[in-house]
């Protein structure tokens, strides 16, 4: 109930921040970001999603084993069980390459930094799979495959589909490119004609800020407490389901703090990035509970 109660906190409190973005989002930024070079929030946003990202990793990792672990399964349902736990894995390090080392980042190609942020997308996803692996070998529930589709489908829909999409809808620039003919955009408004801004250091990635696609994907902290007092029963208590959730609210704020300070973000950027991943945990939570099938 205190896990449902805080979600649903959430999901109240960032409607509000949106909100308080439409009317106050340029004067928020302007006061916050002073220096949108700090080398300090470049390398928190280079290396700031490589955990959330190993939830991934985690997912096919435990659902490796728990299709392991299930005898009974027919053997074709098991081959695709196996496909995607290996898919879940290799795209949780793909994405988390393309984040580490982006525009957004520490973005120097000609220091080979391409090749080692791929390094480190496999190796923490690996371990992140070793984990999920490890941890769901005491898992013998034969809904167990049915839940971890069900939030690894989820948190695909929102993050590679409602995130990229709506980005590529608004294209609203981001704060540290107003100006030089770059105008304010309200999250509410689709900038249609920023293709005849574009050319030599503007791109396209500036007119990406509207939903914050680093606040999505460190909201993602808090489904770790849905995932890992489930799969792993034997090994984590449901008691520390909601400390769970408080370790991931704190990075997730920490994230988007560090997005608007930056000036790549606005706080509706930010507000609506986490919210997209709130409604994504509420909604798979809501229909596992009512199917009984958080009860495993």
């Amino acid at each position: 109930m205190k896990f449902r109660i805080a979600l649903y906190s959430l999901l109240t409190l960032l409607v509000v921040g949106i909100v308080i973005g439409s009317f106050c989002d340029l004067s928020i930024s302007q006061a916050l970001c002073q220096n949108s070079d700090d080398f300090f929030l470049h390398t928190v946003t280079a290396f700031g999603l490589i955990i959330p990202y190993m939830f991934f990793g985690l997912f096919g990792g435990a659902l490796f084993r728990v299709t392991l672990n299930n005898k009974n399964q027919k053997a074709g349902l098991k081959a695709v069980l196996y496909f995607m736990s290996v898919f879940f894995c290799l795209a949780g390090a793909y994405y988390s390459a393309q984040d580490n080392f982006s525009v957004n980042g520490l973005y120097h190609p000609e220091m080979g930094y391409t090749i080692l942020a791929y390094v480190i997308g496999f190796l923490f996803n690996g371990i992140g799979f070793a984990l999920g692996f490890i941890g769901a070998k005491s898992n013998e529930n034969k809904n167990a495959w049915i839940v971890i589709m069900t939030l690894a489908g989820s948190i695909i829909v929102s993050q590679l589909v409602g995130i990229s999409a709506l980005k590529s809808l608004f294209n609203r620039p981001r704060f540290r490119s107003l100006g030089n003919g770059i105008e304010f955009f309200p999250w509410y408004k689709p900038n249609l004609h920023y293709k005849d801004l574009l050319g030599g250091a503007i791109v396209k990635e500036e007119f990406k800020s509207f939903p914050s696609g680093h606040s999505s994907i460190s909201a993602l902290m808090m489904f770790y407490a849905i995932f890992v007092p489930l799969m792993f029963p034997k090994h984590v208590s449901e008691k520390v389901r909601f400390p769970l959730f408080l370790v991931g609210l704190a990075y997730y704020i920490f994230m988007g703090s560090v997005r608007i300070l930056a000036g790549a973000h606005f706080l509706s950027d930010v507000c609506f990035g986490g919210l997209i991943t709130v409604l994504f945990t509420i909604i798979p939570y809501e229909i596992l509970s009512k199917t009984k099938l958080l009860e495993l």
